[in-house]
C-alpha cells in the first residue's frame, strides 16, 4: 500500500514548543510538550515527525545530548542509557499514534563537522542498532551536511550507515 509522509518541522503558528520538531527529544522538553506536539501534528493530518539524535548549537537552549554530560561537555565515548530509554518510548508513543519519526543523526550549527570519524560512526551504529528496528522509523544523516562536512565525508558515513541498517530503513541526507 502506497504511504504518503506529511510533516513539518517549522511550525510558526504554533504555541510554544510544538513549533519545531527537531528538539522534541531535548533533555530541556517534558513528556507534556513531546504530547503536544503530536497532538498538534494529529490535529493538521500530518504524520511524519523530524527528530534530532544529537544537537548543540541548532535552536538554542534546546540541545539533543545522547551522549552522558551535557550538550556543551559530553562524554561521546558513552551514551546515557536513560535518554535513549526515553527515545525508544516516544519512538513507541509515536507509532502508536499513526506518526512516522524521521531521525536526524546530526544537527547543523553543532560543530559536528569537527567530530573525529570513530566518534560519528559511533553514534551512527548505536542509533541505527538501537532505533532502525522500529517499523516507523527512518534516517537522515545529517542537516545541512554541507556547511561542515565535505562530499567525501558524507559518501563515507552513508556507506557506514547503509552498513549499520539491517532494517533497510530509508536513509537520506540533507544540504541547504
Amino acid at each position: 500500500m502506497p504511504l504518503f509522509l506529511a510533516g513539518k518541522f517549522l511550525d510558526d503558528a504554533a504555541q510554544g514548543r510544538s513549533q519545531r520538531s527537531h528538539p522534541m527529544f531535548s533533555e530541556t522538553w517534558t513528556d507534556s510538550d513531546r504530547q503536544a506536539l503530536l497532538t498538534r501534528a494529529a490535529s493538521l493530518s500530518l504524520n511524519k515527525i523530524a527528530v534530532y539524535l544529537a544537537n548543540v548549537g541548532d535552536y538554542d537552549e534546546q540541545p539533543t545530548t545522547p551522549w552522558l554530560g551535557s550538550a556543551g561537555s559530553s562524554d561521546k565515548t558513552r551514551f546515557d542509557l536513560s535518554r535513549w530509554k526515553m527515545y525508544d518510548h516516544w519512538t513507541r508513543v509515536m507509532r502508536r499514534q499513526g506518526h512516522a519519526v524521521q531521525f536526524w543523526l546530526f544537527a547543523d550549527d553543532s560543530g559536528f563537522g569537527d567530530l573525529p570519524e570513530i566518534d560519528r560512526e559511533r553514534l551512527i551504529a548505536y542509533a541505527m542498532a538501537r532505533l532502525s528496528a522500529y517499523a516507523n522509523t527512518f534516517f537522515v544523516l545529517a542537516l545541512e551536511w554541507d556547511e561542515a562536512w565535505s562530499e567525501d565525508e558524507v559518501a563515507a558515513h552513508g556507506y557506514f550507515l547503509q552498513s549499520r541498517n539491517p532494517s533497510r530503513c530509508v536513509v537520506s541526507v540533507h544540504r541547504t
